[in-house]
């Protein structure tokens, strides 16, 4: 289910943006901030992760409305933790005497993703609904093992 399935008029699209970006400040803000503070990255990461990527994979089989809001909410609120630890592990783990040239490799390659994801996600979408959302679990799914596998073998 998407929202074009959901015949939602197109003023809703700005305002699901706007209640999903006060959302992700509010997180931010409360939880994210208490992880950060206690420097305690690995397993929240993990966690988050591996959720998003189980959110993604229901998508592919959802048809009910209200599991499907539901759903994106938790989806936009853990996507809003992934990128504030993403960001935050990256600069600790910074070998460099200054955290700006890793902060700037970080978001040129996330902007790069941004771009070439957006575009692919979008070309999965037009020719299959789910297949997009199976694209974005299995890259969630991928990131999740990667990390476990660098953890265990003690990279990060």
């Amino acid at each position: 289910m998407s929202l074009d399935q959901l015949a939602f008029p197109a003023s809703m699209n700005g305002i699901l943006k706007a209640g999903f970006g006060v959302l992700s400040l509010g997180v931010n803000i409360t939880l994210g901030r208490a992880i950060i503070q206690r420097k305690w990255f690995k397993l929240p990461l993990m966690v988050v992760l591996s959720l998003t990527s189980i959110i993604a994979l229901v998508f592919v089989f959802n048809r009910d409305i209200n599991l499907f809001l539901v759903l994106s909410i938790l989806f936009f609120i853990l996507n809003s933790l992934y990128l504030i630890l993403v960001q935050v592990y990256s600069g600790s783990m910074s070998r460099f005497t200054s955290n700006a040239s890793v902060m700037g490799l970080y978001n040129a390659i996330r902007s790069l993703g941004m771009v070439f994801g957006s575009f692919f996600a979008g070309a999965l979408y037009q020719n299959s609904i789910p297949s997009s959302f199976v694209y974005t679990s299995a890259t969630l799914f991928l990131a999740s093992l990667f990390f476990i596998f660098a953890i265990q073998q003690k990279k990060v």
